[in-house]
């Protein structure tokens, strides 16, 4: 039976000869996990080196993303990626429904009934003409970079973490482990202040601010996840 921890173990060298050639086979048949693979190959060594920065300036060892890591929440039907690119066009000016978006996603394999794969946020944008770029283990000043070149910004976080209560989630890390499995749009950072602006396609407001460490710890999740877009142009 074909399992994450399989997969791992593959990745890693860690399998017998039976365990390869299952996983082989596997991706043979299965696109989406060839897609994974790819993707983790692309991004080995900045996702499974180094360290992350806590909120309050600490380290700690970054933990794997699982191959299930997507960009999702139940109060969004799994679009929260969409409804984040969605914002982003319409900001530019760009005029398209999110369910033309969504059908152009499924249609493309970038969206999943379950949600966005981690490594797919941004493939709508760069199919209208945004320069897209992805990156792990990103800080606020990369925050800051990006907004002061005009580029919109899109990161994973645990939605429970900014949303939700803080103690429980906490525990949560501990008994379940960290769980990036929300997208939000980063509109502004005021460092004076210590508060992060966002837009949050499950909120009702137009713009949620947060203080810097509830934001940290939320995107720590993900392994600090950034999509920077930059529009070139119809």
């Amino acid at each position: 039976m074909l399992t994450d921890e399989l997969i791992s173990a593959y990745m890693e060298g860690n399998t017998n000869e039976a365990e390869t050639m299952l996983v082989i086979e596997a991706m043979q048949c299965d696109s989406r996990l060839r897609e994974f693979m790819q993707m983790s190959e692309d991004i080995d060594n900045e996702l499974y080196s180094g360290h992350s920065c806590k909120a309050d300036g600490s380290y700690r060892q970054t933990k794997d993303i699982p191959m299930t890591a997507v960009a999702a929440s139940d109060g969004d039907k799994n679009l929260c990626d969409i409804q984040c690119e969605h914002f982003i066009m319409q900001r530019k000016g760009i005029e398209i429904s999110d369910k033309m978006l969504a059908e152009e996603a499924t249609k493309n394999e970038w969206l999943y009934s379950e949600g966005t794969p981690l490594y797919n946020i941004g493939r709508l944008l760069a199919s209208m003409n945004f320069r897209v770029e992805r990156r792990f283990h990103c800080s606020l000043s990369d925050i800051d970079e990006a907004l002061k070149n005009r580029q919109d910004i899109i990161v994973i976080v645990d939605g429970g973490e900014l949303t939700g209560n803080r103690e429980a989630e906490k525990l949560e890390d501990i008994l379940v482990g960290e769980i990036p499995d929300h997208a939000v749009v980063v509109t502004a950072h005021d460092a004076e202040k210590g508060t992060v602006c966002v837009y949050d396609p499950q909120s009702l407001h137009e713009c949620d601010t947060y203080p810097e460490e509830q934001f940290l710890d939320a995107w720590a999740d993900s392994c600090s996840y950034l999509v920077t877009c930059e529009f070139l142009g119809l």
